[in-house]
């Protein structure tokens, strides 16, 4: 018999002696689900983290399924205080994991590329433990408000802060403190800080729980703030597009150049959840068609739901490819293994008939090709291989000269 629950333990229990128990330790998560194969070879175990683990009698781990690590935490919104964030090397979404852990998710394949544990709690001991300094480069404070975000202008040159309800502008090779942006309007605490891009890269944006001003870094003064009740904000790379989510579950895409979104959705998720995070994800090519709005056309806009969900907006090109890929004809079940199967079967009913080449007495591909697949340690000498060769496109020629001295005159084939 088997048993598992909150201790991230599997137990494998002997029934005819209660005593008997043996181990597999350490699992990445609690355990939620326990089943057995029927002919008792192999144990399945569905973690709390979106995972299953395969297991044989001997405790030795033989597979794991996961394409989306879930986080376990007591609490909803504090299941990914990291946000989504884009690794520009690998072109994946960052994001909190299990316990101790970050993940990279590539949205291009809809796959999980890996978890990396970046504390090692688990496997060192605290007698091993060394400790770890951060080297301090600066150290800058204002009116003694505490620190709530920080971004970097496109080129690196402006770091903004947010202390409070002020954006302060910093050097950031200096460290100096160039100026501070406060409207008395607005007392509320800053939460999110984003930098404009290109067209408004002289533009800083910062939002609180209640609204969202632009500044324009030109004249330090406020071009337009519009109040509403945020939850995430995020900015594209790629274009000066950025957009926001708020508590009613609406997102809205803007520039900062114009107070006028460019998108509105509402009720983007249910009542019942929220979105946590959010990121655009470049395009691998921009997207020239019609049917893809001019801010969906470099990149792709991903956002976190509370229900640890990764969703996307898709056109209805993209979501009717997507609908076609699940539909398998034949009645055969939309898995990965019916796909090879259908293949497999259509390729055995379709048989065509073989061409052979005179010269090399291949099937179907040309000379070319023939010695383009040929292993290079197998090829005969270059004088044996260049006669055929040539000689092939000679018939070839005379072959097309033939024909054309049979068509008729004053007959011009276009």
């Amino acid at each position: 018999m088997y048993s598992g629950g909150n201790e991230s333990v599997l137990v494998k229990w002997t029934l005819s002696d209660s005593t008997k128990k043996d181990f597999l330790p350490r699992l990445p998560a609690p355990i939620k689900h326990l089943t057995i194969a029927p002919n008792n070879l192999y144990v399945a175990v569905s973690t709390l983290d979106n995972g299953i683990i395969v297991v044989n009698p001997q405790r030795k781990l033989t597979a794991v399924i996961q394409n989306f690590t879930w986080g376990v935490g007591v609490s909803q919104k504090d299941l990914f205080p990291a946000g989504l964030t884009l690794d520009p090397r690998t072109g994946s979404l960052v994001l909190n994991s299990r316990t101790g852990h970050v993940q990279f998710f590539d949205p291009k394949t809809k796959s999980l590329l890996y978890n990396i544990n970046i504390t090692a709690q688990n496997l060192l001991s605290q007698s091993r433990k060394k400790t770890r300094h951060w080297q301090c480069y600066g150290v800058g404070l204002y009116r003694e408000l505490p620190v709530s975000d920080a971004g970097f202008s496109q080129d690196g040159s402006l770091l903004g802060v947010g202390f409070g309800s002020s954006l302060t502008i910093w050097t950031p090779e200096s460290n100096t403190f160039k100026c501070s942006l406060t409207n008395n309007r607005y007392p509320q605490q800053i939460k999110r800080i984003e930098f404009g891009k290109f067209e408004a890269c002289h533009m800083a944006v910062s939002a609180s729980s209640e609204h969202i001003a632009v500044w324009n870094l030109l004249t330090l003064s406020m071009t337009w703030s519009v109040p509403l009740r945020l939850t995430t904000l995020t900015t594209d790379s790629l274009s000066a597009f950025m957009a926001v989510f708020t508590v009613d579950n609406t997102l809205f895409v803007f520039s900062p150049l114009n107070s006028t979104p460019v998108y509105i959705r509402k009720n983007i998720l249910e009542d019942n959840s929220s979105v946590l995070a959010a990121s655009f994800v470049p395009h691998p090519h921009e997207k020239r068609v019609l049917n893809y709005k001019k801010w969906q056309r470099k990149s792709k806009l991903f956002f976190l739901d509370s229900n640890q969900e990764l969703l996307t907006l898709e056109t209805e090109s993209e979501a009717a490819t997507s609908l076609e890929n699940l539909i398998i004809g034949r009645g055969l079940p939309a898995t990965a293994f019916s796909h090879m199967l259908a293949k497999k079967t259509a390729s055995s009913i379709e048989r065509e008939t073989s061409f052979f080449h005179d010269q090399f007495n291949t099937s179907k591909k040309s000379i070319a090709e023939e010695l383009l697949t040929i292993p290079a340690h197998t090829l005969p000498s270059k004088k044996i291989l260049y006669g055929p060769f040539v000689l092939s496109f000679k018939a070839h020629i005379a072959e097309k000269v033939k024909v054309q001295e049979e068509k008729p005159s004053g007959y011009v084939y276009k």
